[in-house]
């Protein structure tokens, strides 16, 4: 398809049609220019832009998310500490990692366990 046919094709969408509904006049103005510019169809588009917002507030909530997780686990952890589950323990170590646990325990000056001093030590440089 050339970019005269794109074009003819978005022009034919303006006004009552379905892609209309979502597309605003201007966007679909902007599509043609970046079209004839050999820009990506969606730069300075106003659903573009609005998808960047969404996933900049999503992004922010994931993290968000795994940091209350984090800080849930380190409750479980400070709370649970040797007595902990082996299926619990390996659900936070294979989230978090074993450094994680350790670096948990430490902070709460929770004793380690032999096999946690023996990846300490295996991993000394």
């Amino acid at each position: 398809m050339t970019k005269q046919e794109e074009i003819q094709i978005l022009e034919s969408l303006k006004g009552d049609t379905y892609f209309a509904q979502y597309f605003t006049s201007a966007d679909i103005d902007q599509m043609i220019q970046n079209i004839g510019n050999d820009f990506g169809i969606e730069l300075g588009c106003s659903f573009a832009q609005k998808a960047q917002i969404l996933q900049a507030q999503l992004d922010k909530q994931k993290k968000e998310a795994e940091e209350d997780f984090k800080e849930f686990a380190k409750k479980v952890i400070r709370t649970e500490g040797g007595s902990m589950s082996n299926d619990l323990y390996d659900y936070i170590e294979k989230r978090f990692g074993l450094n994680f646990i350790i670096k948990t325990k430490w902070e709460q000056g929770q004793s380690l366990e032999d096999y946690e001093l023996e990846y300490m030590v295996s991993n000394l440089k």
